[in-house]
């Protein structure tokens, strides 16, 4: 698990008919959600504001929620204006909302193959996220940031390494055999190791979801395409504007496996000998003292001189920082020029594991003449790290420090112990 000050915080849904609201004088509300058509709306969010209680409207549109008496309702649905209404205001326990159709929303560009496109006229399948929002988690990884803010875009991690890669599904698995990863185009560039972006230089992402994909890229956007725009030189207004932005991350490990310390593994080994007398017809000496002699790890009666925590000597409370300078200028003529510099350390829960970034990008637009623009993006990137493996059929670290025998001491005599 990680800790994040500005980790957002996580709403609990319940079924239609039940919120968790223990606050003195709460009032129970139902009623039905309707758009601006009057049909009703399934599967909006009702929401007790500046609190975890919220639940989804069903198939019929309908919902009841308890609330304070001091409390504000907020409905919320993808694509529709948010609306706000204090519990003191609803007249008896039932309250049916009209929801109206975001047009803020239907007016933003979207970035397509061949340009941009506002949403409102585009008939494909597309969804977007915003730099900001992707940057709130302060992961190596953007798609980190992503989970959650595309729909039908499904983003998994395939390992717990530091700046490991993930695997992004759009719209369910189309294949078997084949990739099923999306093309990555970065300000109109096919990328291959999208997991290295700096997150902070993004912009925006758009997320090409059906047949217009296939129909710009052919085969490559197959499995959808996730078009990244950066941050340029003229986000900033007119003049110059320097920009900080940091942060700093705590993680440890959530839980532990509960296994066996040496006293508990010694009395097993003794059980398992005697079931063998018994059941197996064995003749077993079950007198540990005779059994384990070495005197570097046991005593004269056969007990441990050592009880390792393997788990605990493998993992560690990991700290993180990231860093990030942009000083953006635009001048009279609206030339523009953007300069980021990021920094990222990500320390891993395992000893020894780590991925570290340095990132640098210049940007440069200007229009010399009417029917003539000009654009230039140069972007460096460096990483380097350690992992450790994680295979789970090999003799990895997270593999070892469950099965290495707990009466072994982590160092002996100034060297590390090994179990041959």
């Amino acid at each position: 698990g990680s800790a994040n000050c500005d980790m957002p915080q996580s709403a609990v849904f319940g079924r239609p008919g039940g919120g968790n609201v223990s606050a003195q004088n709460a009032k129970t509300i139902s009623g039905t959600v309707v758009d601006d058509q009057g049909l009703e709306i399934i599967g909006g969010t009702v929401r007790v504001k500046n609190t975890n209680t919220a639940v989804l409207t069903d198939n019929d549109g309908k919902y009841t929620i308890q609330a304070p008496a001091d409390g504000v309702l907020v409905f919320t649905y993808i694509g529709y204006a948010p609306k706000e209404i204090p519990v003191s205001s609803i007249k008896g326990n039932t309250l049916d909302v009209k929801m109206e159709m975001d047009s803020n929303t239907l007016d933003e560009l979207v970035v397509v193959g061949y340009g941009t496109m506002r949403k409102s006229d585009l008939t494909g399948s597309s969804s977007t996220t915003k730099g900001k929002d992707i940057i709130k988690l302060q992961s190596f990884n953007a798609l980190e940031g992503m989970k959650g803010k595309a729909a039908g875009v499904n983003i998994f991690n395939n390992t717990g390494q530091p700046g490991g890669e993930m695997r992004v599904i759009i719209r369910g698995i189309s294949t078997i055999n084949a990739s099923t990863s999306p093309l990555y185009v970065v300000d109109g560039v096919v990328m291959t190791n999208f997991e290295l972006l700096n997150p902070n230089d993004i912009e925006s992402i758009e997320v090409l979801k059906d047949a217009s994909a296939a129909a710009i890229y052919g085969a490559r956007g197959a499995n959808g395409v996730v078009m990244v725009t950066t941050k340029r030189g003229n986000g900033g207004g007119a003049g110059t504007v320097v920009h900080y932005d940091g942060s700093f991350t705590v993680s440890s490990m959530a839980r532990k496996m509960d296994l066996m310390d040496s006293y508990e593994w010694m009395s097993t080994f003794k059980k398992g000998l005697e079931n063998a007398n018994r059941w197996q017809g064995k003749n077993f000496d079950t007198d540990l003292s005779k059994i384990f002699t070495d005197r570097r790890y046991f005593d004269a009666e056969g007990n441990p001189l050592y009880n390792t925590d393997w788990q605990e000597e493998a993992s560690r409370t990991s700290f993180s920082h990231n860093h990030e300078l942009s000083i953006q200028r635009t001048g009279e003529n609206g030339s523009s020029v953007g300069a980021f510099i990021n920094f990222t350390d990500q320390q891993g829960i395992l000893l020894n594991s780590y991925m570290r970034r340095v990132n640098a990008k210049m940007t440069y637009d200007d229009n010399p003449t009417k029917w003539l623009s000009t654009s230039v993006n140069l972007l460096v990137n460096h990483t380097w790290g350690n992992r450790t493996s994680d295979n789970p059929y090999g003799q990895g670290a997270l593999r070892t420090m469950i099965e290495q025998l707990p009466w072994l001491p982590v160092q002996l005599n100034g060297e590390y112990v090994q179990n041959n």
